[in-house]
C-alpha cells in the first residue's frame, strides 16, 4: 500500500483528471542509463591468472554492467528493453575471453490496468517467457523533492526484507571453501534492501524502468543499493508513434518457476565445494 499525504492525493487526482481526456492518444519514450557497483561482494581468484588479467576481467565486468535502455509507455502499458549495440565482445589479454549470461529481461512488458508483466528472459541461450502479476512495492512517498532534467520529482522508498532462502544460502557459502579455481565469492551478508525512487507527477503514468512501478507518476530514477537507473531523455508523443506489444518468445513460466530454473542452472555450474567456476578459453 502506498503511503502519502492528503495534499499529494489531491494534486495527483487533479493531474490525472485533466490527463484522462488525452490518455487515449498519449504515448512517450524515455531513455535510461544504468550502472551497477560490484563492491567487495565480487572477487575473482585464480592461481592461473596474473594480476593484470584479473584487473582486465574486473573492467570487462564493470563495462558490461553499464547499459542504456528505452522505456516506451502509454497510459497503461510500457515496454522496457536494452538499446541494441553494434560492438562485439573483445578478447582480453592473451586472447582470453569470458562468455557470460544471466536471467535479466531482454524485454519487459508491464500493463498496470491488467496488473500483468511479461518478460523475455534467457539463461545461456535458452529462452523463457515469464508471465506474472506486477510487483507490489508498498511505496512510502516522502516530502523530499528534486529536479531531474526539466521535471520536478518526488522521493519514494520501499523496503525488500531479506529472504530466508538468501540467509540460508549465505550461511552455506560461509561453510564452503574454494578449491583454488577461478571463482566468484559473495562476501556480503544479506540484508533488507531499501529501494529509493524519484517520480514526476508531470507525467502521470504509473510505470518506470525495469520492474519498478506503482507510483502516481513516471519513475525517472531508482536505486536498489547496487544498481541505479537514471532517465536522461523523455519524448512525449514522438513523431514516430510508439507501438507497445508484449513479448512472445520463449517457454511460458511464472516468476517463481523461473527462479527454480535459475537455481538449478547455478547448481549445475558448481564444483564439489559449492563454488561457481568460470570457464575461459585462450
Amino acid at each position: 500500500m502506498i503511503q502519502f499525504s492528503t495534499k499529494t492525493v489531491l494534486f495527483a487526482l487533479l493531474i490525472l483528471s485533466s490527463f484522462a481526456t488525452k490518455a487515449q492518444n498519449f504515448y512517450g519514450r524515455a531513455t535510461y542509463s544504468s550502472y551497477t557497483t560490484l563492491g567487495d561482494s565480487f572477487k575473482i581468484d585464480s592461481p592461473s591468472m596474473t594480476e593484470q588479467q584479473k584487473k582486465e576481467m574486473q573492467e570487462m565486468m564493470r563495462k558490461a554492467l553499464e547499459k542504456t535502455f528505452t522505456l516506451d509507455f502509454n497510459a497503461h502499458e510500457s515496454l522496457f528493453q536494452e538499446e541494441a549495440k553494434l560492438d562485439k565482445p573483445k578478447p582480453g589479454s592473451g586472447g582470453m575471453m569470458v562468455m557470460m549470461s544471466n536471467g535479466d529481461s531482454s524485454k519487459l512488458y508491464k500493463n498496470t490496468k491488467e496488473n500483468k508483466s511479461v518478460a523475455e528472459k534467457d539463461i545461456f541461450d535458452k529462452a523463457f517467457l515469464v508471465v506474472d502479476s506486477l510487483a507490489n512495492w508498498n511505496w512510502k512517498i516522502e516530502s523530499e523533492t528534486k529536479k531531474i532534467g526539466d521535471y520536478v520529482c518526488q522521493k519514494a522508498t520501499a523496503i525488500i526484507p531479506v529472504s530466508k532462502e538468501d540467509l540460508e544460502a549465505y550461511e552455506k557459502m560461509k561453510d564452503e571453501k574454494g578449491n583454488g579455481k577461478t571463482q566468484f565469492i559473495m562476501m556480503d551478508e544479506p540484508k533488507d534492501i531499501i529501494i529509493t525512487a524519484w517520480f514526476t507527477m508531470e507525467i502521470p503514468v504509473t510505470t518506470g524502468p525495469e520492474k519498478y512501478c506503482g507510483l502516481p507518476g513516471l519513475i525517472l530514477e531508482v536505486n536498489d543499493g547496487r544498481t541505479t537507473y537514471l532517465c536522461s531523455r523523455i519524448v512525449i508523443n514522438p513523431k514516430d508513434k510508439v507501438v507497445i506489444k508484449a513479448p512472445s518468445k520463449g517457454k511460458v513460466i511464472s516468476e517463481k518457476e523461473f527462479r527454480k530454473v535459475e537455481e538449478e542452472k547455478l547448481k549445475s555450474m558448481m564444483n564439489k565445494d559449492g563454488v561457481i567456476e568460470i570457464n575461459m578459453t585462450r
